[in-house]
């Protein structure tokens, strides 16, 4: 087999592809004009209402039972419905930052894109390798 070929079968392939699509596209029009299409419409509809509402209700759960927990403590206010305590950490990343570099360096990251945009221009050991991809044109 050769590349000239294989460009053809894929231009083929994709001409293939392109016309199934145009007749689903038609099918799913012709579909939609039929009391089916009508009947299936109006449930999403439907759906997209009932879903508002689990996400508002959802919401309002979530708010009552923070309210619970600041004010009495209770982490299961309702069954199935807890509250879990996450902890997370506030610091100036500038103080944070010394702090490491003095006692703790391992913790220091090496910021991968930015080393790998400037490493070839400011001589750091690196190798270069090119690696070859291919790029094919949508339009065979």
């Amino acid at each position: 087999m050769n590349i000239a070929e294989a460009v053809e079968r894929l231009a083929n392939a994709r001409q293939d592809l392109a016309k199934l699509d145009g007749q689903i596209v038609t099918a799913e029009e012709r579909v939609l004009e039929t009391p089916a299409g009508h009947w299936l419409n109006v449930l999403k509809g439907h759906r997209a209402e009932a879903q508002q509402k689990c996400d508002a209700t959802d919401a309002e759960v979530r708010s009552i039972a923070v309210a619970m927990y600041q004010l009495d403590g209770q982490r299961k206010p309702h069954a199935g419905v807890e509250v879990k305590l996450y902890q997370t950490l506030e610091y100036d990343k500038a103080a944070a930052t010394e702090w490491c570099r003095e006692h703790l360096p391992t913790a220091m990251q090496l910021d991968v894109k930015r080393f790998e945009r400037v490493a070839v221009d400011v001589g750091a050991p690196v190798k270069v390798i090119e690696t070859p991809r291919v790029f094919i044109s949508k339009e065979l």
